[in-house]
């Protein structure tokens, strides 16, 4: 199943985020991907809506930038494989 970012992107929607927060500019388009990943995934709350500083509306998808996940996902296998240094007694 495709992430509702891998969606949005397939769909050439506009996006933004912050941090781990997806927003979606608000279109049908837009509605009509996230009622269907919320129908697929299981996962109905914690959307909401608000408007940016000229008035467009937008949809916060909240943990749902994918990019921020794989970057942060990269940085923990880097400190993984990195040696660890023991203190001494």
């Amino acid at each position: 199943m495709k992430t509702i970012y891998e969606r949005a992107k397939a769909a050439q929607l506009e996006t933004d985020n912050y941090e781990s927060d997806l927003y979606l500019k608000d279109t049908p388009e837009a509605r009509r991907i996230v009622r269907e990943w919320q129908e697929e995934s299981g996962r109905d709350g914690a959307i909401t809506y608000f408007h940016d500083t000229e008035g467009a509306q937008w949809i916060d998808v909240p943990l749902a930038f994918d990019p921020f996940w794989q970057a942060k996902n990269q940085r923990s296998s880097i400190m993984d494989a990195q040696p660890r240094r023991r203190r001494g007694l």
